[in-house]
């Protein structure tokens, strides 16, 4: 990776393609070769003798990193289970809110689609009913929102899915706010926080919400497969993993119930798990400011190729307010590309021709409103100062074609 241009000096960490301008950190994340290589000695660790890690060491392993997690999110390590991604953490508060017939549940129309889904069938399983609420574009103290809380509430309204910073549309939600009115009106709260650890700042504790899920595979930069659910203490004896376990009859030692039963779900690989910690260090070394340097770097350069991308294209313009945006834009093109649509597991044919013809890996997809197509860009340690400037010729090649 030697064109400092398209990326950094950080890039040698990491085993990126350096053929393909990689601005889609935001869907998969991207793991450095230092972490990658601590949870090959993990696994390593596990296939020289089976039983004595399953039985003898693992326990501890994952005290320890539950430990280090929770310290980087504010969060009570009793609290904190490890999950598989966000979408596992959601289905599994949903299940645990345990909605009755005719009960409702409020979900935000720029949710994440394989969550939208969990929250249909697990209503319409127990005869509930889902209500979605728009999201406004520009609104960056929250007030539009809280109005249509408001007028989407009713006296049978016992559950909000709301997300800390959306997918598609990549929008900040004041999540601290919509907490403090859920308690008001006795609505338990399930953040989907899916790309907030190591995006933003984090003090889980603080917000009051009832269920909170996060992934580390994204900004924590952690191996595929790392997440955490963290409950809320009320909800902690009654918590239970997708997959029930050894745990549900076991009272033997002291561990935290959520612990007893979330820790051992049978056999699997708890190697990204283990090693989401090791990423947290390795991540914080790379900047001289640790973490809150990182953070700092990937808003303002996402923010800066926003700024730039809307000055070169015409009629380009970013989702949301400064205040809404952080390491990943998301912006509205001037035009229906004219390239189709994907379907909700293909890819855009916009993005597949950027990827083809421009090398850049780049997610576009239809916007909420009919007939909008967005994109959305991410920054991470590895992209250079000018990483966007590959996405801007092929914009201009796609309006010149």
């Amino acid at each position: 990776m030697t064109n400092n241009r398209i990326w950094s000096p950080w890039a040698k960490r990491w085993s990126l393609d350096p053929q393909i301008v990689f601005l889609n950190h935001g869907s998969f994340g991207a793991c450095p070769v230092a972490v990658l290589t601590a949870q090959r000695a993990i696994q390593v660790q596990m296939e020289r003798s089976p039983v004595a890690f399953m039985v003898r060491e693992l326990p501890e392993l994952l005290d320890r990193a539950r430990g280090k997690i929770a310290r980087f999110v504010g969060a009570d390590p009793a609290g904190i289970a490890f999950v598989e991604n966000a979408t596992s953490g959601v289905n599994i508060a949903l299940r645990c809110s345990r909605l009755c017939q005719g009960e409702r549940v409020l979900v935000l129309d720029h949710g994440y689609n394989a969550c939208l889904n969990a929250a249909d069938a697990i209503a319409e399983q127990a005869g509930a009913f889902v209500d979605r609420v728009a999201l406004p574009l520009d609104d960056p103290d929250g007030d539009l929102l809280m109005e249509r809380l408001d007028g989407a509430r009713t006296p049978q309204t016992t559950t909000l899915v709301i997300d800390h910073i959306t997918s598609q549309s990549a929008l900040i939600v004041p999540v601290e706010r919509v907490c403090r009115w859920a308690k008001d009106h006795s609505v338990r709260v399930i953040i989907d926080g899916a790309h907030a650890p190591g995006h933003i700042q984090l003090d889980i504790e603080s917000l009051g919400c009832a269920f909170y899920t996060g992934n580390l595979h994204k900004w924590v930069c952690a191996p595929k497969g790392a997440a955490i659910l963290w409950v809320a203490q009320e909800f902690r004896d009654s918590a239970l993993p997708l997959t029930i376990s050894h745990g549900y009859n076991d009272i033997s030692g002291d561990l935290p119930p959520i612990h007893r039963q979330f820790d051992w779900r049978g056999t699997h690989d708890p190697s990204a798990a283990i090693a989401s910690a090791v990423a947290l260090e390795v991540m914080a070394e790379m900047h001289p400011d640790g973490w809150p340097g990182i953070m700092a770097h990937n808003h303002q350069q996402a923010q800066l190729w926003a700024a730039e991308l809307c000055e070169a294209i015409d009629g380009l313009e970013p989702l949301g307010t400064p205040s809404q945006r952080g390491a990943m834009v998301t912006l509205r093109l001037p035009q229906t590309t004219g390239f189709g649509q994907s379907t909700c597991r293909g890819v855009h044919p916009l993005q597949d021709w950027l990827w083809h013809h421009h090398q850049v890996e780049v997610p576009v997809f239809p916007g909420i409103a009919v007939d909008e197509t967005w994109f959305r860009i991410s920054s991470q340690l590895y992209l250079g100062a000018e990483a966007h400037l590959p996405l801007r010729d092929g914009l201009h090649a796609w309006q010149d074609a």
